[in-house]
């Protein structure tokens, strides 16, 4: 599911939501289900996620990213990246990301100039993509 809508007048909100076919997170306030988990299909509260989930580079740079834009999230993207150029690693988004995270936006420009018609999201990796 992806929803971005920054057009339609109601009150701000932050919510986020990523939700796959086994279970769902939400933020605002953080709470998390998964498929199977004990007190069955409701929503949970994150923290014993947290202590076995939480990222090494989040743990690491907290307190230096917090103040870094989207809660830190922009911080740690930008350190990551000039880690890997700076050890010679391979960085963990390559070009076919970028593309796809940029499509949304003139995508819906296209939809919206035809009628709200519905818009192919293109394959960029030309059917060379894996789910790994």
């Amino acid at each position: 599911m992806l929803q971005h809508d920054v057009s339609n007048p109601r009150p701000y909100t932050r919510h986020n939501r990523v939700q796959g076919t086994k279970g769902a997170f939400e933020d605002y306030p953080p709470r998390i289900y998964v498929e199977g988990q004990p007190g069955g299909e409701r929503w949970t509260s994150i923290d014993d996620w947290k202590k076995t989930h939480t990222h090494p580079l989040w743990t690491q740079l907290r307190e230096r990213a917090v103040n870094g834009g989207h809660g830190g999230m922009d911080f740690i993207m930008a350190y990551r990246l000039v880690q890997c150029l700076h050890e010679g690693l391979v960085p963990d988004y390559d070009v076919y990301d970028a593309a796809t995270w940029s499509a949304p936006f003139p995508l819906s420009e296209i939809s919206v100039a035809k009628g709200s018609a519905p818009v192919r999201f293109p394959d960029f990796t030309r059917g060379a993509w894996s789910a790994v």
